[in-house]
């Protein structure tokens, strides 16, 4: 009599195969590693950095995708990650950065996955221009559209999901994320705590250096070619797309923290970071008012130790643990204030 595997032994049987095939591929390609493109670099550090008992992989799938519309009809798909076999805790909005896999990178699916299993129910959408979502120059205009305007309707759409007054949502915001979701801030209502993961830093400063403005515009066209087949329209300027760069300086978003009685707010960064960009996240931090956190995550890169093995995210099990350790503790520890604010 043949035994029909279930989904779970299917999914740990293929994991086991890829595990083998990535030691294979490694062994084969390693001695080739200076040649190879930056990204298949990357990954080769990442597995050469990640202990082998820390080494995990994760087909990291959503419960359900949701497909959700903006203020101008755009659509917006978000993934959904709901905590099997335990009480919701809270909810959790992770917005991506300036990726063409949007919320489909590694990063936010193993994110995503490890913070449900603590409780969260966590959402991780595509903004327009990314991912899976529509082209926000499919519409006529005269001027770029922004962002920020999607954050509101996400957050609101999210709260909606969970009724219960003691169920609280906070947002994540990774990379140029980050500087979206701070943006948003005075129209986000009812946020009980904000995340910042390697948040935009010193833009300004390495801006002035023309080669790294060239790089960042290249690399703009580039993930709309990855995304949609086709770079900018014509009407759109390097000068117009010069001022949402600039624009991406968090320090120009943080009036807020300033004063007393905003959200409560916390910066992570990985200890891989350039060191220039570490200190000017403190020297940002100096300047705001509490509740103020900062995290360090050891051994950690931009990407918290995430990368992509074909359809599989694999990880460090020791940093997202720490991560999302730091991140619930944060929230939990942080409702009462929210709620009397």
């Amino acid at each position: 009599m043949v035994k029909l595997f279930s989904s779970h032994t299917r999914s740990k049987y293929l994991i086991s195969v890829l595990i083998i095939i990535t030691i294979l591929l490694y062994l084969l390609i390693v001695p080739f590693k200076s040649i190879l493109p930056w990204s298949i670099q990357r990954n080769i550090e990442v597995i050469e950095r990640i202990p082998a008992s820390n080494f995990k992989l994760c087909l990291c799938n959503p419960t359900r995708t949701l497909i959700i519309k903006s203020h101008d009809n755009l659509k917006i798909v978000m993934d959904e990650y709901i905590p099997l076999n335990k009480p919701i805790i809270g909810n959790i909005i992770i917005i991506h950065g300036h990726t063409h896999l949007a919320g489909n990178l590694a990063l936010y699916r193993v994110l995503a996955k490890n913070l449900a299993d603590a409780g969260f129910a966590t959402y991780v959408p595509d903004l327009p221009g990314f991912g899976r979502s529509d082209d926000p120059f499919s519409i006529r205009r005269k001027q770029p559209r922004d962002n920020t305007t999607d954050i509101i309707t996400i957050s609101k759409f999210v709260q909606k999901q969970q009724q219960s007054k003691n169920i609280v949502t906070s947002i994540i915001g990774h990379s140029r994320g980050a500087t979206y979701v701070l943006k948003a801030l005075t129209e986000l209502a009812d946020i009980s705590s904000i995340i910042l993961i390697g948040p935009p830093r010193r833009v300004s400063i390495l801006a002035k250096k023309p080669h790294n403005e060239d790089k960042s515009w290249r690399r703009s066209e580039d993930t709309r070619i990855k995304v949609y087949g086709k770079g900018f329209p014509n009407w759109y300027t390097r000068d117009m797309w010069r001022k949402n760069y600039h624009d991406m300086e968090i320090t120009k978003h943080l009036l807020p923290f300033k004063q007393y009685n905003h959200p409560p707010l916390t910066f992570i960064e990985g200890s891989l970071e350039p060191k220039d960009d570490r200190n000017y996240t403190k020297s940002v931090i100096n300047k705001l008012k509490q509740p103020i956190g900062y995290q360090l995550i050891s051994g950690a890169d931009h990407y918290l130790n995430t990368i992509h093995i074909a359809f599989v995210a694999a990880y460090d099990s020791k940093i997202i643990k720490t991560t999302c350790d730091f991140i619930s503790q944060f929230i939990q520890s942080n409702r009462i204030v929210s709620a009397n604010q």
